[in-house]
Parts: structure tokens; sequence; C-alpha cells
């Protein structure tokens, strides 16, 4: 290198205007130019003589490796400057996290080295512990870390229907209408509409605990209006319903069986114990198998429950005095608990309360205990018999003369004996005929 050519690299480099980059152009030219002019110096004789030279395997910088002769960049990250940079970057990731701040997981090429944030201006790249200001594109500084819509702030936005600006002030909030909350703040509690108070962020929140309720009630603070949470009234009762009164902020837990019978535990072993559609339960009679339910008071009737839960009544005597004027009889049968008419059939036995059986005939004598006596035939091998009165009709006839006699009735002879016509006849005498009894007149 001549002494012109020196001079000239030195001005180079002492050129303000002069970039990095410009500058490595420029050795990497005179490198060139010395190469190109030492191959030229050499003789033809030389290079015929050196023997052929073994193909170099590629080689890639970085994390590069080859595929197909080409150096790639592992999967899902770019070359940076595919023309033959080292660097491959990972911009296939959101660049900006939700808090404003560049993401450490992206990365983008910025003049032939990967830029973990945003790259700009020339060779100038924004870090991801630093935020990039969209709004007048710029990095912001660590003491002002906050991008609003005028620019980089030391507090954090404001946002207003305009879009974002900078809140000055030790405790940076936004007022209702959009303003910065000045040092004094921007409301206090009577500013607050409905059930809202001024919080110490000095903006109107809903508070419930100026609702009816208070702490200890069921209602909430809802946009300024107290409205009633039932779920804050869980009794952890199936049986009932929890219910929150918004206006007083208290809460009741009226009955509903909720479709489920086990709720209906009222009634008793006799009734119904069903949930119905209206949250209510029936508690209608029914012997649910049970005789004991079926119970009417009466003595002389059985007590049945029926499949279908209802009851029957049929007469089952317990003792005589359920017979009494039955037509079947004045005693009771205990053993099928039906009424017949029982009678005593031996003879001179007392009928003082069971009743002589036929031909027996119950009958007292001075007053002794009744008792049962055979009645005494109007004839014995055909010799009449004194009527005594032992039975009330022991004669077939009258008596007559204190003895049973046969007597005619209507239309028979008494004309051997006028005196042979019955009670309520008379002989009648006939020209014709035999005399004839007849009716009296």
């Amino acid at each position: 290198m001549d002494d012109r050519r020196f001079d000239s690299l030195v001005k180079s480099l002492a050129t303000g205007g002069t970039s990095r980059r410009a500058l490595f152009k420029g050795l990497l030219g005179l490198g060139g130019a010395a190469a190109v002019g030492g191959t030229v110096l050499e003789g033809t004789a030389d290079a015929a003589r050196r023997p052929t030279p073994t193909p170099t395997p590629v080689r890639c910088p970085g994390n590069q490796t080859p595929v197909g002769g080409v150096c790639t960049c592992p999967a899902g990250l770019s070359q940076c400057n595919p023309g033959g940079g080292p660097a491959c970057c990972n911009d296939d990731v959101p660049r900006v996290l939700p808090t404003g701040q560049n993401n450490p997981d992206y990365s983008e090429c910025c003049d032939n080295a990967c830029c973990d944030g945003k790259c700009y201006g020339e060779e100038l790249c924004c870090p991801y512990t630093q935020t990039w200001c969209e709004a007048t594109q710029e990095c912001c500084p660590v003491d002002l870390p906050y991008c609003c819509g005028d620019g980089c702030c030391a507090t954090p936005c404001c946002d207003t229907t305009a879009g974002s600006v900078c809140c000055l002030g030790e405790t940076p909030k936004c007022c209702p209408g959009d303003v910065c909350i000045p040092e004094s703040g921007c409301c206090v509690d009577e500013d607050c509409p409905g059930c809202q108070s001024c919080s110490d962020a000095h903006i109107c929140v809903d508070d419930r605990t100026n609702c009816p309720g208070g702490e200890a009630g069921c209602d909430d603070c809802v946009s300024a209006e107290c409205v009633a949470n039932n779920q804050r009234c869980d009794d952890g009762n199936t049986c009932t319903d929890d219910i929150c009164d918004a206006a007083t902020g208290q809460c009741s837990h009226p009955f509903d069986c909720n479709g489920d019978s086990a709720c209906c535990t009222g009634g008793s072993v006799c009734t119904n114990h069903t949930c119905l559609g209206d949250g209510t339960c029936d508690y209608s009679p029914n012997c649910n198998g049970l005789n004991s339910c079926c119970d009417d008071g009466d003595a002389c009737t059985q007590n049945i429950c029926n499949e279908g839960g209802g009851c029957s009544y049929p007469f089952y005597c317990t003792s005589n005095d359920c017979c009494a004027g039955s037509p079947s009889g004045p005693a009771c049968d205990l053993t099928t608990g039906t009424c017949y008419n029982p009678c005593e059939d031996t003879p001179f036995e007392s009928c003082a309360s069971t009743p002589c059986c036929d031909p027996l005939r119950c009958f007292s004598i001075l007053e002794s205990p009744p008792i049962c006596i055979p009645c005494i035939p109007s004839f014995v091998e055909g010799v009449p018999v004194p009527c005594l009165g032992f039975c009330d009709f022991c004669c077939s006839g009258k008596s007559y003369l204190g003895f049973c006699v046969d007597c005619g009735l209507q239309f028979s002879s008494c004309q051997a004996d006028p005196n042979s016509c019955c009670d309520g006849f008379y002989c009648q005498y006939s020209p014709i005929t035999d005399n004839f009894c007849t009716f009296e007149i």
C-alpha cells in the first residue's frame, strides 16, 4: 500500500459521515484488490505445477447447518442477511408483550445481527427490557418506561376517547370524564351515584356496604344499583329456596321440596309424602298398606287397607252387641265375624239369654227363671191331653173343658159336635147337608 492510499484510508476513518458498514466494505475492497494482485503476479508455470485441490466441506456460521450445500437456520428461525450473515432470528412470535414491553422471546434482524426487541435507525436495537413506543417511534428510556399516545412517560397512561395521554403526579390515575387525577383527587363519596363510593384510586366504584344489608347483607352493588344476590343466601338445605330481598338485604328460606319427596317429612305414616310440581307436599290420607291407618272407631267393622291406599270397612262383629237387630241373628261368631241365631235344644235348660229351639218353648213357672219345655201334644195315643198352658199353641184345636181337642176349620162338619169348630168359627145349621163350620158374623 502506497502513501497515497493509506492517507485516503485515514481520511475515511476520520470522516464523521462515513458508517462502519462503509468502512468494512472499504477494507474488504482493499483486501480483495491485494488478493487479485497476488494472483496476477503468480506465474503461469507455477499454477500448472499445483495439484488439483480437494473440495472443502461447507462450513456454516453460528448455529446454522448445511442443507443441500446451503447454510440454513434451525426450524422456526429466520436467517439474518440471507447473503451470508451468521445470525438466526426468531421473528415468528409477537414482538410486544401485553404490558407494552418488548417480548424476550422475539428477535429480528438488525444490520447483520439479531435484535431481541425492536430494530430502529441504523444498527439501533430497543431491547426487550425497554418499551418501544409506536406513537413516537422511539425506544423509551429507563426513566420514562411508559408509552402513551403522546410519547414516553414516567407515569402510566390515562386512556381517553381520543387515545391515551400521560398522567402526572405521584399517583397517576384517571378521573371520571377521562381526565388525569389532580393531586387533590377527583371525587368524594358524595359525588358518587347510587351505592358507589370514592375509592383510593380517586374514582367512583361499586360498594356493597352502601346497600341496605351492608357488609352482612345479601345484596350487591352493580353499576351503582343494589341488586339481590341469592347465592349469598345459600343455607345448604335442598328443601328450601334461597331468596335475597334487595330492598332489605335480608335472606329468606321458604320451603320448596324442589321435586324431592324426601323433603316431605310432615304428615304421618297414614298419609302421602309426595312433592308436587309447585314445590308443596301432598299429605292426603294414604293407609300405605297399614290396616291400623283405617281405624274408623267402630267395633263392629273390619279395618282394611286396600292396594290403592284407600280404606274399606266391611261388617265384622266382635260381640253380640253388634248383632242386635241383625236379620241374621242376635249372636256373634267371633271366628267369622258374622251374626247367627242360637237356640237351646235341651229340655228344661235356661232360656233366659238363648231362645229355645223348636219344638221347645220358653216357659216360666211361678216367676222362676225361664226354661225350655217340650210342647205337650194334643193327643197321646188317641187320648186328649189337658191343655196346661206350657206352650202358647200346644193345642192343635181348642181348649175344651180343660183339654186340647181337635177343631174344624171353615166348611168342616160339626154335625156330631156343635162345639167342634175352631175359635173364630161357629157351627152353621144346614138342612141339606151336615152342619158345617163357618166364620162368625
